[in-house]
């Protein structure tokens, strides 16, 4: 966390942000990091700042994700996107 917080004060002068991927071995694993995340540091990685993508046995992201993660990934470097954190199952 500290290494995390180390490079969000060096980019944030440069207007960018750091963004930590997580890769889990499983959906349960993703959304137990996330929710850990979430609550040992809200201010971080609270709410709406970490997105969970979790994919198929194949590694395509799950149908029922994919709108959603198309949409995360492609704004994630914008200014207005809270998204800092993405724990994600890759089979």
């Amino acid at each position: 966390m500290e290494r995390w917080r180390e490079y969000r004060a060096q980019l944030t002068p440069l207007k960018q942000k750091p963004i930590l991927f997580i890769m889990m071995n499983d959906t349960s694993e993703a959304d137990d990091v996330a929710g850990w995340l979430r609550e040992k540091y809200p201010a971080e990685f609270g709410g709406d700042k970490t997105e969970v993508i979790h994919t198929d046995k194949s590694g395509e992201v799950s149908k029922k994700d994919l709108d959603e993660a198309r949409e995360a990934v492609r704004d994630v470097d914008s200014v207005d996107s809270p998204i800092v954190s993405f724990p994600a199952y890759c089979s």
